[in-house]
């Protein structure tokens, strides 16, 4: 059926995503004017206090206790402690709202300050070092027939009050923990995306309290509502969390079940539509998984024949230089056997005349000596040339893992290079410890060392009629890896040259060197640096494990 859809998707989907918006701020009004009325004013089902009446009993429980107390001590002054701790202990139990409290009280009888009782953090009092605010409230409670307040500090709140009856004269206080009240009245706090502010005044316009929960932004969004008792004035100003007007007023929860009902089909029909429209994104997303898999084939292969005709072409190169070493070690000692041959027939035509001597036969014998000694030697070295260039074609055609004596394997490859004609004038310095071995892929090993010092011998001495190449290496502080550094004075490179390199794209004349360091990331498992300066050096360094089924160490890699 969906795909039978003549408009475009994309239309269907954004005219959804309107509609669930628009479903959205409706339930959202709703929600928030509903939130309104039942935090204010109570206004749910079941019945419940507003938050409103609990601000307002909180804070008024607290007046009501002093008053309370007064009332205690004017009907008689002959209560002992025990009888005002054993009041005290009722209030708390019988009042929800009453958490703790702090009373004292004082005789003020002819301006003489006397503690008569004291319970929790007002006892403080009889402290010295809080007379100055026992007596600034005693002074000012002296001016008012009321409760007067003073607030000590963030959590602290005194109401005091002073009494004067026919012969006795008392001066009543409470210490009250907002912190109790500020806590209550979070909890009372219910989850409606609301923020709101408490102000508190006393009867003569003095600032007590002043909460808030959450930010106030601005005076659009915000109720507003004032209780005014015999005690204070308490202003509570809400604000929604949302940073939108309200349009309309929907307090009836029918309509907001409505909105979201209407809201959740259109949900799910662009769910639906959203679950047809992945389904094609993962069909597409499978055939191009299997378009780059068939790619990545082909690439690795194409990369393998890029190494397969590399290693083709260094045993063309080398073929050419142990010919060159082979054919004139044949011919001497094919010249060798046929002066001998020659000098053979002459003695024997001097046995056939009778006309040998001693003399000849010893000259014949010296000479006989010194051309097989002349023919074995050349033909050893031919030889050797051929081993070299089958262990070499070997290596490099079935690159298998074997334990390898670094200082005689770089010997014998760059060994053919010195003898070559074409490098004849190429110097080579080579400093390698005759202990320093390794267990690697000889054939990859052989193609990078190869690499580099074709690299070095074809491009950087280029023009030029001579030059140095230093091979060295040593064992790293570890004793788990190489360090083998391969340098001439060659041309060199700049940095634009040095860093296309690398380059996946390069197609440089150094593209040899980006495949030297595939074999040493891929095969013997190091690291391989390139450093060159035009006109001066170019510099390879690598580092490579003593043995590659253990890799380099942590310390190595991290670099």
């Amino acid at each position: 059926m969906l795909n039978k859809i003549k408009v475009p998707i994309w239309i269907i989907i954004t005219l959804l995503i309107v509609s669930v918006a628009l479903s959205s701020v409706v339930a959202q009004q709703a929600i928030k004017h509903y939130s309104f009325a039942a935090w204010l004013h109570g206004d749910v089902s079941p019945a419940s206090k507003s938050f409103t009446q609990i601000s307002n009993r909180q804070l008024t429980t607290q007046y009501e206790l002093l008053q309370q107390f007064t009332a205690l001590v004017t009907m008689s002054s002959q209560i002992s402690a025990d009888e005002y701790n054993q009041w005290v202990k009722y209030q708390i139990a019988n009042n929800a709202e009453l958490l703790a409290a702090s009373l004292a009280l004082y005789s003020t009888k002819n301006a003489r300050l006397q503690h008569i009782y004291s319970v929790g953090t007002a006892s403080k009092y009889q402290q010295d070092s809080y007379q100055s605010e026992l007596l600034a409230a005693i002074r000012k409670s002296q001016n008012t027939t009321g409760i007067i307040s003073k607030r000590l500090s963030s959590d602290t709140l005194l109401l005091a009050k002073s009494v004067k009856l026919a012969n006795e004269q008392w001066f009543l206080l409470s210490e009250v923990d907002l912190s109790l009240i500020k806590l209550a009245l979070i909890q009372a706090h219910p989850q409606t995306k609301l923020n709101f502010s408490l102000q508190l005044t006393d009867k003569q316009q003095t600032p007590i309290v002043n909460w808030e929960f959450g930010k106030l932004h601005t005076q659009k969004n915000q109720i507003s509502q004032r209780v005014e008792n015999e005690f204070f004035i308490l202003d509570i100003i809400a604000e929604p969390r949302a940073t939108f007007a309200p349009k309309w007023h929907a307090p009836e929860i029918s309509k907001f079940i409505a909105s979201v009902i209407v809201g959740t089909l259109l949900v799910c029909l662009l769910l639906v539509l959203l679950w047809y429209q992945q389904r094609k994104s993962l069909q597409l997303a499978q055939t191009l998984e299997q378009q780059n898999a068939l790619l990545g084939n082909q690439l690795s292969a194409a990369k393998e024949s890029i190494k397969r005709n590399s290693r083709f072409a260094i045993i063309n190169d080398m073929a050419p230089i142990a010919a060159a070493e082979i054919t004139p070690a044949v011919s001497q000692a094919i010249k060798a056997v046929s002066s001998l041959e020659e000098r053979t027939i002459n003695l024997k035509n001097k046995l056939t005349d009778g006309k040998v001597t001693k003399s000849l036969v010893g000259s014949y014998l010296d000479n006989a000596t010194q051309l097989t000694r002349a023919s074995s030697s050349q033909l050893l070295i031919a030889a050797e040339a051929t081993y070299t260039l089958e262990q070499f074609a070997s290596d490099l055609k079935q690159d298998t893992l074997r334990d390898i004596n670094l200082q005689l394997h770089t010997a014998a490859i760059s060994g053919i290079y010195k003898k070559s004609n074409q490098h004849k004038k190429v110097k080579f310095i080579e400093s390698i410890p005759g202990d320093l071995d390794l267990t690697a892929y000889s054939g990859s090993l052989t193609h990078v060392i190869c690499i580099v010092l074709n690299n070095s011998i074809e491009h950087g001495f280029a023009g030029r009629p001579d030059g140095i190449v230093m091979i060295e290496a040593f064992k790293n502080k570890d004793k788990q890896s190489i360090q083998m550094r391969i340098e001439d004075n060659g041309a060199g490179m700049d940095e634009a040259m040095l860093a296309n390199v690398f380059a996946t794209e390069s197609i440089d004349t150094h593209s040899g060197l980006h495949l030297a360091k595939q074999l040493v990331d891929d095969k013997l498992l190091g690291k391989m640096e390139v450093n060159s300066k035009l006109g001066r050096f170019t510099r390879v360094n690598l580092t490579l494990p003593i043995d590659v089924n253990k890799g380099l160490p942590k310390e190595q890699t991290k670099r």
